[in-house]
């Protein structure tokens, strides 16, 4: 989880409890946590839970900013090409990307939607 007063530092721990009653406007509900930092929080912290249900390996996994919609633009002999892609499971930062990506494929991370199809680009892979 992630405390919104800590930026992007995550703090990992165990569900304890889950309410029953969902919020119909909203769709949320109260999660308790067992944090396992020995950190203290400050009083009325908010921030952004995940629950991770399983993790996958051997699949093709982006930023979850690099999708548009249903596709992703990839750069090939520096050429940049928008492909069409099936998405599976996702999270608050990755997506996996079950069909229409290639292991070895390019894709645009950072500002996508300032690309388009056919676009000639000179690509500095970020590490």
């Amino acid at each position: 989880m992630t405390i919104f007063s800590f930026g992007n530092k995550i703090f990992e721990g165990v569900v304890s409890r889950l309410t029953a009653n969902v919020d119909p406007a909203t769709g949320r509900r109260k999660l308790f946590v067992k944090l396992t930092s020995s950190e203290d929080l400050p009083v009325g912290s908010s921030g952004r839970a995940e629950i991770i249900k399983r993790e996958i390996t051997g699949t093709t996994i982006i930023p979850r900013k690099a999708l548009l919609g249903a596709s992703v633009f990839i750069v090939q002999d520096g050429t940049v090409s928008q492909k069409k892609v099936e998405v599976g499971a996702k999270n608050l930062e990755f997506v996996e990307i079950t069909k229409g990506l290639k292991p070895k494929d390019m894709v645009i991370s950072e500002t996508p939607h300032l690309f388009y199809d056919g676009e000639n680009v000179s690509p500095t892979i970020l590490k």
